[in-house]
């Protein structure tokens, strides 16, 4: 019955964090706590309250953050690809395919604002228009806009952290040097 084969891929809800905590064994230093993780841990606690308080309130027009995140997140990943650019390939290559990655990551999350709050701008308005006619493709809206909130914020903190641990390592890599 065995197929010789006893290596089974196990899922992981969230392969990629597990993918960046596993190759953090250097950053648990108080510098790395105080500079990476617990703004991480701030981060998620703030931002998950912010996100179930604003974002969840289908009367809040919350399109004026989502326009700011966009441009933040634009930003971030223009300097992670110039970063990239920078970086010899030859002599670093993981290093170079994290920056990019995190920088893919980042203008991922951007789109992924613009796309939630273009749904929570159409939601708000077909609210106005209907009054009190609900109908099954508004709760889809809603549901589609909140999710797509949740997964540009989760985008965001990986990409965040995921980019200051790697400069964290590469100041630290100065400083021994």
């Amino acid at each position: 019955m065995s197929t010789g084969n006893s290596h089974k891929r196990k899922y992981v809800l969230f392969r990629k964090w597990c993918n960046l905590l596993k190759d953090s064994k250097d950053t648990f230093t108080f510098e790395g706590a105080a500079i990476i993780w617990l703004p991480l841990a701030l981060m998620l606690i703030i931002g998950c309250f912010l996100l179930l308080q604003d974002f969840d309130d289908p009367t809040k027009d919350t399109t004026h953050i989502t326009n700011i995140g966009f441009a933040v997140l634009a930003g971030i990943s223009s300097l992670s690809f110039t970063w990239a650019g920078k970086i010899e390939q030859s002599s670093d290559r993981k290093l170079h395919d994290e920056v990019v990655r995190m920088g893919e990551v980042s203008f991922h999350a951007a789109l992924v604002y613009i796309i939630a709050s273009g749904l929570k701008y159409i939601y708000i308005h077909i609210d106005a228009a209907m009054g009190s006619h609900y109908w099954f493709g508004e709760r889809v809206i809603r549901f589609t806009y909140i999710i797509c909130f949740f997964m540009a914020f989760e985008k965001t903190i990986f990409s965040i952290t995921g980019l200051n641990k790697l400069l964290y390592r590469k100041s630290r890599k100065k400083n021994e040097n």
